[in-house]
Formats: C-alpha cells, sequence, structure tokens
C-alpha cells in the first residue's frame, strides 16, 4: 500500500468574466491555492482551496505557507486511509483555517477513489442522483442589468436563480421587483444578502416581499453570521425559508444553528467546511434535525466544482438546485476538459476520484509566478 510521498502547493490566479459585485464589494480575480498529493507508488490526487479573505480570514499567502511548513510535514509517511485521523491532526496543529484544509481533504478524497476504483461520491456513500440542478447566481448590480442577465440565464436552461443583495430597503427591494416580474413564475427566485442588512432591515425587507407576494424561494444570511438570536427571531416570524450559510462552518456550528432553532435551511459550501469529510458530517447533523440542505460554492475552480458535486450527488434530501457554477464566471479554469454543464444541470463524473484531468499547462499558466518567488526564496 503506497504512502503519501510528496505534496505540491501551487498559488493559482484567473481572472473573472466580468468583476464579480456582491455586499462585500467587487471582484476581479481569483487567488487560489492548488493542492498536488502524490503517492510512493504513483497515484496522484489534486485539491484546491478558494479563499474569500474578506469573510474566512485565509488568504493565498497563509494558505500555501500553512500548507508547505504546517500540514505536509504531518502528512508525508502517512496512509491515504486514514483520512479520518489525518483530518483530526491538521485540527490538532492549526484550528481555524477550514479553507486550507479543504484542499488536502478533496486531494486525498480524488486518491481514495483511484485506489478504489470508484468515484468519490462512493465514498461518501453512495449516489441519489448523475445531473446536479444548479442555480444561476446574479451579481449584485444596477436592476436593469440584472433582469438582463436573469432572461439571458432562463434561455441557457436554469430554472433556479440567486440575486446578490444587501445594500439596503430599498436598493434592494427594487432590485427583487424588478427581477421577479421579469421572469416566469416556474423559475424560481433565492435572495443572498451575505450579511448585508441589519436586523431591522432584513425584517422590513421580509416583510414587504411578503406583502407584495414575490414568490421568493429562500433568504440566505440575511444579517451578521454571529447573531444567532437575530437569525432565530428572522426565523422564527418569515413566511419565507431562512438558509444559513456564513453561520455555519463546522458539523457543531451545524448543531449549534439546530438548537437555538436559527435557520431552516443549511448551505454546505466544501471549502469552509474543511472539505468533504467534514461536509459529509453537516449533512448527517441535518438529517437528523430534519432540516434540508443546499450546496454552495466560492466559485471554485474545476476541481472544487467537482468536489462539490460529488457531494451534492451524496445528499438524499436535496431539494434545492446546487451552486456548482464557479467555471462560468472565470475566463478559464485549469481542467483539460471543461465542467459538463448543459441546460442548467451538472454532469457528475463517474471515473475513479473526482474524475477529472488536470491540464499541467494550464496550472503553469496561471501560476502566481511572482508570489511563488517571494513564499520559497532561498535566503
Amino acid at each position: 500500500m503506497g504512502k503519501i510521498s510528496n505534496i505540491d502547493v501551487i498559488p493559482v490566479t484567473i481572472p473573472y468574466k466580468e468583476a464579480f459585485i456582491t455586499a462585500y464589494g467587487q471582484r476581479v480575480y481569483k487567488d487560489h491555492v492548488i493542492v498536488r498529493i502524490q503517492t510512493s507508488d504513483g497515484l496522484v490526487g489534486f485539491g484546491e482551496s478558494a479563499p474569500v479573505p474578506w469573510i474566512h480570514g485565509e488568504t493565498q499567502l497563509t494558505i500555501s505557507a500553512i500548507i508547505k511548513k504546517y500540514f505536509a510535514p504531518i502528512i508525508i509517511g502517512k496512509d491515504p486511509y486514514d483520512l479520518e485521523k489525518i483530518v483530526h491532526e491538521l485540527d490538532k496543529i492549526l484550528a481555524n483555517v477550514p479553507i486550507a484544509k479543504a484542499a488536502i481533504d478533496i486531494a486525498l478524497h480524488d486518491i481514495l477513489g483511484k485506489i478504489l476504483g470508484v468515484p468519490v461520491y462512493i465514498l461518501l456513500g453512495g449516489c441519489y442522483r448523475k445531473k446536479i440542478p444548479l442555480v444561476y447566481v446574479l451579481r449584485m448590480e444596477d436592476p436593469d442589468r440584472m433582469v438582463e442577465k436573469a432572461k439571458n440565464a432562463v434561455k441557457m436552461g436554469f430554472t433556479t436563480l440567486k440575486m446578490k443583495v444587501g445594500e439596503g430597503f430599498q436598493a434592494d427591494i427594487e432590485r427583487i421587483k424588478s427581477v421577479r416580474e421579469a421572469i416566469d413564475s416556474n423559475v424560481k427566485l433565492r435572495i443572498d444578502a451575505n450579511q448585508g442588512w441589519s436586523l431591522k432591515d432584513a425584517i422590513k425587507i421580509i416583510k414587504t416581499i411578503e406583502k407584495h407576494g414575490y414568490e421568493i424561494e429562500l433568504i440566505e444570511q440575511p444579517i451578521p453570521n454571529w447573531d444567532l438570536e437575530g437569525m432565530s427571531k428572522i426565523t422564527s416570524i418569515s413566511t419565507i425559508p431562512i438558509a444559513a450559510d456564513e453561520s455555519v462552518y463546522s458539523p457543531r456550528d451545524a448543531l449549534i444553528m439546530v438548537k437555538r432553532h436559527a435557520c431552516d435551511i443549511i448551505n454546505i459550501k466544501v471549502m469552509k467546511a474543511g472539505g468533504l469529510l467534514n461536509s459529509k458530517k453537516i449533512v448527517y447533523v441535518s438529517e437528523a434535525a430534519g432540516i434540508p440542505n443546499l450546496v454552495g460554492s466560492m466559485i471554485t475552480f474545476g476541481i472544487g466544482t467537482i468536489a462539490s458535486a460529488h457531494l451534492s450527488a451524496f445528499i438524499k434530501d436535496l431539494r434545492y438546485a446546487s451552486e456548482h457554477i464557479g467555471p462560468l464566471y472565470l475566463k478559464d479554469d485549469i481542467l483539460e476538459k471543461p465542467v459538463e454543464i448543459e441546460r442548467g444541470s451538472l454532469k457528475i463524473p463517474d471515473k475513479p476520484g473526482l474524475g477529472i484531468g488536470v491540464s499541467e499547462e494550464k496550472i503553469e499558466r496561471y501560476r502566481n509566478r511572482d508570489f511563488k518567488e517571494i513564499l520559497w526564496e532561498e535566503k
């Protein structure tokens, strides 16, 4: 049985097709970290870290340094089968860096799938669906532009749209009204405030939506993640389901939200959960509590997108469309073949591991070389 023999840490930067705007601000490129793990018998697994520093505090620089200095010495020499033990050891050495851990976790799942000759969704527990319905995300901009993009997304085959809001009562209600009235009632519309509302504004906006009957599927993370009392209040008074995103990183967070009745839905993002292992545990907490999940995205490259899609394939109660749409928003990807998205759905690869081919040429093309020289320059 081969042991883990080498870990390569590769900072990669790919621009957005156009600036991505949310309540957090405007972003024009994605700084990620690709991890390549090799075993002594020649197997290779790929993982991805997709930091969102203004939310999670991790960056391309910190993730690269953490994996190289702290995680690699622990992992090298280990048996890939000891996934749970490896994750536990990473937790013991460094807390609160789930995005860095996610890349290791994903790469190990990729290797284990290749060892056993099965797709990652089989490792997670099986497959409920081979095609994953997707949600198209509308960046926050003026209502006319959002309407235009909403109509285009529907033409592309998407039957669920998600609006980024969080600017304030008047501007957000105008956006919601414009988009809802412009698209067919059969198209589901959800709202994501990215913690951008105050409790007072959130209640006011929700009551206005309910009063005018705008038919909103769900409202995601309306207020700051730390305000669990506020989330409980909103959940108790809203007829529209409330989804927790930034409030839930870990299985423990999910349990706290359940105990406090602070959401109706839990949005699982493989990155902020620290990988597929902890994501699976969040699924089990949710399932035990009777709370459905949706699987979100942090605009990942192909590796992270497909890893999350394997999670969606495994979840039994997946009544909400998933967000495996990162490659649609970026100018390029690092996969040999594009993620297969057609008519608003993603097809799950059925080859062993993640089931994808990673282009070494594209990794080199988009490698952040200046960053590499700064981080590993010999003194």
